[in-house]
Order: C-alpha cells, then sequence, then structure tokens
C-alpha cells in the first residue's frame, strides 16, 4: 500500500531528485527483466509480482524510443545501490505522493509518467 521513492544526487541536474526506482535496459534483456533486475540491483527487493503499465517516447524531439513503465510488488527492501548515487529511501502512501507532486518536490519526467500511467490503469482508484 505504499510507494518506493528514491532520493538520488543527479549528476546532470546537480541535485537531488525524488523518483522511483529505473534503469536502463541491456539489449539481449526483456523491459520484464530489466525491471526486475533494476529493482534488484537499486534497493535490493525481490520481485514478488510485476505488471506492465505500458510505454511512453520520453523525448519526441530526440525520437529516443519507447519507455517501459511497470508497477511491482516487492518483498523488502534490502540495499541501496550507492553507485547511482542513490542516498536514501521513503515510502509513501498515494495521497502523499500527489501532495508531493503539487509542492513541486517530484519533477522527474519519468516518475511522473509512471505515476499517470497507473492512475490510468486504476491502481489508486479507491483513493483518488
Amino acid at each position: 500500500d505504499k510507494i518506493v521513492l528514491l532520493n538520488v544526487f543527479i549528476l546532470g541536474t546537480k541535485r537531488h531528485e525524488i523518483e522511483l526506482p529505473r534503469g536502463w535496459s541491456e539489449p539481449s534483456s526483456s523491459p520484464e527483466e530489466t525491471a526486475i533486475r533494476e529493482i534488484k540491483e537499486e534497493i535490493g527487493s525481490e520481485v514478488l509480482s510485476l505488471t506492465s503499465l505500458g510505454t511512453c517516447v520520453a523525448d519526441t524531439a530526440w525520437g529516443t524510443g519507447d519507455v517501459y513503465f511497470f508497477i511491482a510488488e516487492i518483498d523488502k527492501i534490502r540495499e541501496l545501490q550507492k553507485e547511482e548515487n542513490i542516498e536514501s529511501y521513503s515510502l509513501y502512501t498515494f495521497n502523499e505522493l500527489i501532495q508531493m507532486i503539487n509542492q513541486e518536490k517530484i519533477q522527474d519526467g519519468f516518475t511522473l509518467s509512471a505515476i499517470t500511467k497507473a492512475i490510468s490503469r486504476g491502481f489508486f482508484k479507491n483513493v483518488c
């Protein structure tokens, strides 16, 4: 019933960002395999279930291709991936998440897209 958000220092923006776990795919990996691997690498969790939320194009001006979104049920958070500058994590309710968006504490486009996809697929229908 909680959403994992990471506090990550991003070199590109030179500031801390609050974002969902995510990562890049290997050419030989499916989007599902990538999601499971990234969750394991970034927060040390085992994925109990994984549901596709669909795709979006990250930047149509650059033609960067599809970004795949998933919602995962995990067992527990074990160890954060320090080499990715992940400094901490927090667990939030959906309503807290919406407050953070309204307060502009969450600005990461991938995170905002994933939240929108989850809402559109009815994952938060009991709280909207």
